[in-house]
C-alpha cells in the first residue's frame, strides 16, 4: 500500500500551506487508524490465545475418555494449534506491514517537513539581506542642499527701486 510522493502547489513563500496541513492532518489519521488496526489484532491475539487454553482445557479431559475420543481430541488440539498459529502468524506478517507502512509514510511527512523548514529558513535569510540592502539605500538618500537665495531677494529689491 505504498503511496507515490505527494506533490503541493508551489506558492509565493514555499507550499500551500492549507495543502500540506490537509496532507499532515490526513496523514495523521491514518496513523491513528493504523495503531487502532494493530491493537484490534494485538485483542484477536489474545482471544485466540484464551480459545487455544480453552481447546488445551477440553483436550484435557477428553484424555480421561476412551482410545478413540483420545485421537479426536488429540487432532483437535492439533488442527486447533495449527491454525491459531497460522493466524497468529498471519496477525503479526499484518501489524508487520502496518508498522513499515506507517513508518515509510511517517519518513515522507517529516522529509517533507524538513524541507518546507529549510526553504523557510532560506527565504527568511534572503528577504533579511533585501531589507537590509533596503534600509541601507534609504539611509543613504540625502535631500540635496538648497541654494542661497538671497540673490533672488535682491533681484525682487532692485526692481522695486
Amino acid at each position: 500500500m505504498v503511496r507515490s510522493k505527494p506533490s503541493f502547489r508551489v506558492m509565493r513563500n514555499g507550499y500551500d500551506r492549507f495543502a500540506v496541513d490537509a496532507f499532515v492532518e490526513d496523514s495523521l489519521k491514518k496513523i491513528a487508524d493504523l495503531e487502532e488496526e494493530i491493537v484490534n489484532q494485538q485483542n484477536n491475539i489474545k482471544d485466540l490465545t484464551e480459545q487455544l487454553n480453552n481447546l488445551k482445557e477440553r483436550y484435557q479431559s477428553v484424555m480421561s475418555g476412551i482410545a478413540a475420543r483420545e485421537r479426536a481430541a488429540d487432532d483437535i488440539s492439533r488442527i486447533a494449534i495449527k491454525e491459531a498459529n497460522q493466524i497468529i502468524d498471519a496477525a503479526r506478517k499484518n501489524a508487520d506491514v502496518i508498522v513499515q507502512e506507517s513508518l515509510y509514510k511517517a519518513k515522507i511527512v517529516l522529509n517533507d517537513l524538513v524541507k518546507i523548514s529549510n526553504e523557510t529558513g532560506t527565504l527568511k535569510k534572503e528577504m533579511k539581506e533585501q531589507l537590509d540592502v533596503l534600509m541601507s539605500d534609504l539611509d543613504a538618500l540625502r535631500a540635496p542642499n538648497l541654494p542661497d537665495l538671497s540673490w533672488l531677494d535682491q533681484a525682487i529689491n532692485k526692481d522695486k527701486e
